[in-house]
């Protein structure tokens, strides 16, 4: 069985709207049900959870109805961070998982999501038990401490930038989950939470237009993009 847990707890304040900006309109849907339908016409996903503030709860009920969401299978409310979100997800799911199904952990502010990324993120799980997409750097890359001085010009040849889904072997990722919440660690995503106790990442391609909406002006992009689609 395969599952995609979608992330939609963020207040996306960088965005400057009064809402979450995975709840902003944009086409006539809200961002967060761009990945939601993604994953919906994914011949090869079974169940979607989603991941929320309470309040949000009505709105995600309403759009995946009007929609036909019919993968649905629970709105989950989120934690305090990122990471208590996505363990209160995968607990969530236990009573109808296995320890060797799969779980496709995504970002609701990533709404250009495709099929192949789809579907290359659930065919590495044969081989692997964890797995990023992630693009190649394309930008030259310095790392700076303060801010104002270059420290190290990074070799952007073996660099990659991550991005979302993030998949998982289900008690793989949970047992890491489980455990950094007991140790009190703490990840950026879910990969390098799995990285940091021991699990290889095997990375899949993704695509720039796989972008997350973090700024104005990525959903300035985004809208433009919706625009010229329609």
């Amino acid at each position: 069985m395969i599952t995609a847990l979608i992330a939609a707890s963020g207040t996306g304040s960088r965005v400057g709207r009064e809402i979450p900006k995975q709840f902003i309109i944009v086409g006539g849907k809200p961002i967060f049900l761009y990945s939601v339908l993604a994953f919906q016409n994914n011949q090869k996903i079974d169940n979607i959870i989603i991941i929320t503030k309470k309040e949000y709860f009505n709105q995600v009920d309403f759009w995946c109805k009007k929609f036909n969401v019919t993968k649905l299978k629970g709105v989950i409310e989120g934690g305090n961070t990122r990471q208590e979100s996505i363990l209160n997800g995968l607990n969530a799911i236990k009573d109808f998982s296995n320890e060797y199904d799969r779980v496709l952990i995504h970002d609701a502010a990533r709404p250009l999501l495709n099929e192949k990324i789809i579907n290359d993120n659930i065919s590495a799980l044969d081989f692997s038990k964890a797995v990023c997409t992630a693009i190649k750097a394309s930008d030259t890359l310095y790392e700076s401490e303060d801010g104002y001085r270059v420290k190290n010009m990074l070799n952007r040849e073996v660099i990659y930038q991550a991005q979302t889904p993030q998949s998982f072997i289900y008690k793989v990722i949970l047992d890491v989950h489980l455990k950094s919440k007991e140790e009190g660690f703490e990840s950026s995503d879910d990969a390098s939470l799995a990285k940091h106790y021991g699990i290889d990442v095997q990375l899949v391609e993704g695509s720039p237009l796989n972008f997350k909406i973090t700024t104005s002006n990525d959903l300035d992009f985004f809208e433009s993009i919706i625009e010229n689609e329609n």
